[in-house]
């Protein structure tokens, strides 16, 4: 079946490129000053993550999914609410405000994973899901492509969140590819795979500049214990062969 086919490929991340304590047990940096994305297509709603009336707002949003009566509604709902939380990370980013970003992180990966379950309920119903399902592939699309950008700005915690939410954007958008005529979903599948490839490539080296950065952080540090500094450090340099991305590739 595509959609295990294609949930094989996205669930192949290396761990350590996600989530990295290297800023907080040894003082690296793995973070990047203001990461930003570009003005977006929805607009943000009036009240902001970060305002203390912003359950107001999610309350209007679940009193818009409560009036939706069919699931090709609801999937319309979910797409705009995430929508909105996206124009709204802009604004969060800006601020830095930690907490704001981690909410509309959230709205977005939950209302867009609602949505390709909404359309699997079409499905399920017997009724043709194709123009939903064309409608939220370009939509998820174009924040996966938001997010692969923020993910390489990005360190640290934020990067974690923003791969995090990347990651669930991909099993969202092989549910709703499923719904998609066969010739546009073996395209849809072809382009995520060679997407994946590259961000694969990408995460490894991200966490091999880690590992090297470690390295070179205990040796600086120069321990009162060598003997354990450098069995710490043989340990780090080991763990970098396993991520270490190829300097060519086969040529055919």
């Amino acid at each position: 079946m595509v959609l295990s086919f294609s949930l094989l490929f996205v669930s192949v991340v290396p761990a350590f490129a996600q989530t990295s304590k290297a800023e907080d047990v040894l003082g690296i940096s793995t973070s990047t000053v203001n990461p930003q994305i570009p003005a977006t297509a929805e607009g943000p709603g009036f009240i902001l993550p970060d305002s203390p009336l912003f359950p107001l707002d999610q309350l209007k949003q679940a009193l818009r999914l409560t009036f939706a009566l069919s699931p090709e509604a609801k999937a319309v709902v979910h797409s705009e609410i995430a929508g909105e939380r996206m124009a709204e990370l802009r604004y969060m980013l800006a601020r830095n405000n930690q907490d704001g970003i981690r909410i509309d992180l959230n709205g977005i990966s939950q209302n867009l994973s609602a949505a390709s379950d909404d359309v699997a309920a079409i499905q399920l119903t017997g009724r043709d899901a194709t123009a939903v399902a064309k409608l939220l592939n370009e939509n998820i699309k174009t924040k996966i492509a938001v997010f692969d950008t923020l993910e390489n700005q990005s360190g640290g915690p934020l990067r974690s969140l923003v791969a995090a939410t990347s990651d669930s954007l991909s099993l969202a958008k092989a549910k709703v590819d499923d719904a998609l005529p066969s010739d546009l979903m073996a395209n849809e599948v072809r382009d995520d795979l060679l997407r994946q490839t590259v961000r694969n490539t990408q995460q490894a080296q991200y966490a091999e500049d880690i590992l090297k950065n470690t390295v070179a952080v205990l040796g600086a540090k120069a321990p009162a214990n060598k003997d354990q500094a450098q069995k710490i450090k043989e340990a780090l340099e080991n763990a970098s062969k396993f991520v270490s991305v190829p300097q060519n590739s086969p040529s055919k």
